[in-house]
């Protein structure tokens, strides 16, 4: 069996394009109506959970295992030890409701980078690899999604590769 690196954001690959949703359709994230917390401001923690949510949902499914680890994380990390975990579901909803309408990943990226310290970014981009590689398998969507955080962010292509590189080695397995 052949050992395969998973990252391979920083070099130039192809992959296809995220989907967009049809303009022909119809759906409550369409609608002019919006859930009260669509119009509060997004804090550094709940950017930090969108890219998180985004990570996990650019496959259009979010496995258990991504879950369990978006949980540990905040549990663990202390840029989250001011967040409320009861909110937690709030702000995942409240992702995938900018992420379901027009140009939603274009305006989630763009939530996360004027929400986020300049300080923060490397760290968000830590999150999104760690949730794309828990799984043991990057796909072409999740590696697209790294490399539109990593331009968004400003971000240079050596500090991703070490970003990169590390979530390989915690995942590597015997």
């Amino acid at each position: 069996m052949s050992q395969r690196t998973p990252f391979t954001v920083t070099g130039e690959s192809r992959s296809r394009s995220l989907e967009t949703p049809l303009r022909g359709s119809y759906s409550l994230a369409h609608s002019n109506w919006k859930p009260p917390y669509m119009n509060k401001p997004v804090s550094p923690e709940e950017a930090l959970i969108f890219v998180m949510v985004m990570a996990s949902a650019v496959d259009n499914a979010m496995a258990e295992k991504e879950l369990i680890r978006i949980g540990q994380l905040i549990d663990i990390l202390p840029v989250f030890e001011n967040f409320d975990k009861e909110g937690l579901i709030e702000v995942s909803q409240r992702c995938a409701a900018l992420l379901s309408g027009p140009e939603g990943l274009d305006i989630v990226l763009e939530t996360i980078r004027d929400a986020l310290p300049e300080w923060l970014h490397e760290t968000a981009y830590a999150l999104a690899v760690e949730i794309a590689a828990v799984d043991l398998s990057v796909r072409a969507e999740e590696l697209r999604l790294l490399q539109m955080l990593r331009d968004r962010l400003g971000l240079d292509k050596l500090t991703c590769a070490a970003l990169e590189r590390s979530a390989s080695a915690r995942y590597r397995g015997l």
